[in-house]
């Protein structure tokens, strides 16, 4: 023990020594701001919240992803020929997640260079969030979980504790791959220290139970990114077996950002959603300051003039059209007022055109109206229908009350609603609306390279024909790609080539007891030599509170090219959504794109407008992978209702990766467990990407006064009692 603490005895009187310079040539009155800097927690080298290779017992932030590359990578059996030792600079690349308070997920590759094979790795790690933030943290961890090459397994468990800007670090572990010339990390003990005198500055110490290591890490401010993202970079050395004569030193470079996009709050902040969570969990959730959510007064009135009813039918008719919204409809029945309208505006999160709409109904309908029916179609297609007290959705928007009540109704046409109606303003028919957003096809960690992409741009235009009817086709650019796909590459028939995609002629129903149903026939090319003639059905039912939801999906694919297989898909799906959790769990059974018979697992859960999810998949294959969807473009959209047309990016963005095993092997599957896109078209286009019922509407009520102040009147959103929180 004694020769162990001395071998790293220099490497941490040297950042000590650092550090005390540091503070001793502060001047006084910056000491109370030093101070008040807590240690932040990024994503390390191995894919944990960490220092260089050492994990930390905090987690990063809930609703947190980074994105890190590195040069540090073990040699194990992807070499470069560089090192003859256990380290080579090569190359790693982590995506880390936290999908709730306390645990993170990743997806990891390491290999030593881009052309050769390299491994992927699921990663696991969770503080234990009931320990209160003035004892210390504890957390255990899985690397490389259910890996079939097993080239980083390992567990640990560590312990950590904040004293001002320092934070200290102990844990153990076991190093279980079998894999020579690898580092046994983790086993016989590991430590670190962190000091952070400036948000833009970190130091870092480390034994990790088999080298010493130094780092300094340096940190964008957060307001330079208005507080949604950081980028950072470290500079790493120590004593790694590095090889024959190689340089010892490596860097590290990373984003951390904020998925809590939509809701006002940045990083390290707390918002209504952790709020609410703390409230549900109590002293499970012991492990920093949740916040306390606050609606601040926005400049909301009420109308004080008592029209009579085609007045103020009008008025509020005129002004929802004005404001771009489609086929609106304003019907009153005694003191019962009735809205009905399309949104094309706010296409990332239909939350917003619901905020909007009900916010200007509370400020300018006069107070006899005791009632308010609102119902948001999409070309003509009840999807969402919410009944709500007049007064108490005005107390909603004055900030007197958290959540004004809303019962869910089973949306009906406009024609079964007994009431005197006025409207019809901006009918959607036949007005093309196109929308651009990226698609990647990717293999990541394979035995042919470590990472190949094939950029390209999606165009999609559609346009509405008459009631659930409308015409779609998707047209694709290509950007750049890797030689992997060039002609001839092994990679070359799942290339994305410039040209049509998809042709959909598509059809929607809606049937009694809240079931819909829809039709398509079109052309599908999806990839080399997969090209066919389409027929769809879907059907889906959800319950009125929106916690259940299921659906039926099938199709018909007649192949268009000589001696090709056509192909069948017919699977059924139950979701359930948590509100406590706030995560939705689903289940999808039957045969696939590829033919291929099996199920799916999978939990989500929504952090603003981002999404981050894990499945697994059990069909021919295993796989299991983690995914994140990002929001695209800006939350309100040209009005089709003014210009004829729509021109903007696509709602979002989704990219996932996941690693298979088949037979102990590593192979490349593609499409497995695959449903394709035209076949969640329901889902996607008239009930918002699964958000468009009264439980997702519950857990994000903030968000309605928010859009309604930015947007249908001016104002402050609302405000978080918070503390800043480095956790």
């Amino acid at each position: 023990m004694k020769s162990f603490i001395q071998k790293t005895s220099k490497t941490f009187l040297a950042i000590t020594l650092g550090a005390v310079c540091g503070i001793h040539n502060v001047h006084a009155e910056d000491m109370a701001n030093i101070k008040s800097i807590k240690v932040d927690t990024d994503v390390n080298v191995q894919g944990f919240g960490g220092l260089i290779n050492v994990p930390t017992a905090n987690a990063i932030q809930f609703g947190e992803l980074h994105w890190s590359y590195a040069t540090l990578t073990d040699n194990g059996s992807y070499r470069n020929g560089t090192s003859d030792g256990l380290y080579q600079d090569g190359n790693v690349l982590s995506l880390t997640a936290s999908p709730f308070p306390g645990f993170e997920a990743t997806i990891r590759n390491s290999g030593g260079d881009f052309d050769t094979g390299s491994d992927l790795q699921a990663n696991l790690k969770y503080q234990a969030t009931f320990i209160p933030k003035e004892w210390f943290s504890l957390a255990a961890g899985y690397q490389d979980v259910g890996g079939i090459t097993n080239h980083l397994d390992s567990i640990f468990v560590a312990a950590s504790k904040d004293w001002r800007n320092f934070r200290f670090t102990v844990g153990t572990g076991e190093f279980r791959s079998t894999i020579g010339g690898t580092a046994k990390r983790y086993e016989g003990g590991f430590y670190g220290i962190q000091y952070q005198p400036f948000e833009w500055l970190q130091l870092q110490a480390e034994n990790d139970g088999v080298n010493n290591a130094a780092a300094i890490k340096f940190k964008t401010p957060k307001s330079w990114l208005a507080n949604q993202a950081q980028v950072y970079g470290s500079i790493i050395t120590g004593d790694y077996d590095a090889g024959t004569g190689n340089d010892k030193v490596f860097y590290q470079v990373g984003i951390r950002a904020n998925l809590f996009q939509g809701l006002d709050s940045g990083l390290d902040e707390q918002n209504y959603e952790t709020q609410k969570l703390a409230d549900s969990f109590g002293w499970f959730l012991s492990d920093r300051d949740y916040g306390t959510y606050t609606p601040k007064h926005i400049d909301f009135t009420q109308s004080q003039h008592y029209d009579d009813n085609v007045v103020a039918m009008t008025k509020l008719k005129d002004a929802l059209a004005d404001h771009g919204f489609e086929n609106v409809w304003v019907g009153a029945r005694d003191t019962q007022i009735l809205v009905r309208v399309e949104n094309s505006l706010y296409n990332r999160n239909q939350m917003d055109a619901i905020g909007v709409v009900l916010g200007m109904a509370a400020s300018q309908l006069p107070g006899y109206f005791t009632n308010l029916d609102f119902t948001l179609s999409r070309y003509e297609i009840p999807t969402l229908r919410l009944n709500v007290n007049m007064q108490e959705l005005v107390n909603f928007y004055e900030g007197k009350t958290l959540d004004p009540q809303f019962v869910a109704l089973t949306p009906k046409d406009r024609s079964a609603v007994t009431a005197d109606w006025l409207g019809g303003d901006n009918t959607p028919w036949f007005t093309p609306r196109v929308k651009f957003y990226p698609i990647l096809p990717n293999f990541i960690g394979t035995e042919i390279g470590q990472a190949d992409i094939n950029l390209s741009i999606r165009s999609n235009i559609h346009m509405p024909l008459w009631k659930g009817a409308e015409v779609s086709a998707d047209y694709d650019i290509k950007i750049s790609q890797s030689s992997d796909f060039d002609l001839g590459g092994a990679l070359w028939k799942y290339r994305q080539p410039t040209g049509l995609k998809n042709l959909f002629l598509r059809q929607t129903y809606q049937l009694p007891y809240n079931i819909y149903v829809a039709g398509s026939v079109g052309v599908a090319k999806q990839q080399y030599n997969e090209e066919h003639n389409v027929a769809t059905f879907q059907a889906g039912w959800q319950s009125l509170d929106g916690r259940h939801r299921l659906s039926y999906h099938y199709a018909y694919l007649d192949s268009r090219l000589a001696n090709r297989p056509n192909r069948y898909v017919y699977t059924a799906q139950y979701r359930h959504f948590l509100p406590v959790l706030d995560i939705s769990m689903y289940a999808e059974a039957g045969q696939f794109w590829r033919g291929d018979r099996g199920y799916t697992l999978g939990l989500s859960t929504h952090l603003g407008d981002s999404l981050l999810s894990v499945w697994m998949s059990e069909t021919d294959v295993s796989i299991k992978g983690i995914g994140f969807t990002i929001p695209l473009g800006t939350r309100k959209n040209m009005s089709v209702a003014e210009h004829g047309y729509q021109v903007r990016m696509g709602e979002r963005w989704s990219y996932g990766l996941g690693t298979s095993s088949y037979k102990g092997t590593n192979q490349i599957f593609v499409n497995r467990a695959y449903r394709p896109g035209y076949l969640a078209q329901m889902q996607g286009r008239y009930f918002d990407f699964d958000r468009l019922s009264l439980a997702y509407i519950e857990q994000n009520l903030p968000r309605l006064r928010d859009a309604y102040a930015k947007y249908g009147k001016d104002g402050i959103s609302g405000k978080y009692e918070k503390e800043s929180n480095g956790g």
